[in-house]
């Protein structure tokens, strides 16, 4: 009778290690999960803001460019002085 009982209380004690180290391991998956959706998130972000810069940047300076379809100038270049 007596081993059989240490026998349970080493798989309980086995089982305790490994329910810990498991939680530990889901604690630590968790918070990595967390960090790269926060810094895709981020990265987002910064993507739409570059897109929202470069599409501002490329507005301003058509103002002379040639459009690619026609390759007519779009609007007239200021006369030198």
């Amino acid at each position: 009778m007596n081993g059989f009982f240490t026998d349970n209380q080493t798989k309980q004690k086995a089982y305790d290690r490994y329910y810990n180290a498991m939680t530990k391991s889901d604690f630590v998956q968790g918070a990595k999960l967390k960090a790269m959706i926060q810094q895709q998130a981020l990265d987002d972000a910064s993507s739409d803001s570059l897109a929202n810069l470069f599409q501002q940047v490329m507005s301003k300076s058509r103002d002379y460019d040639y459009d690619q379809i026609t390759s007519k100038l779009t609007k007239k270049a200021p006369k030198p002085v």
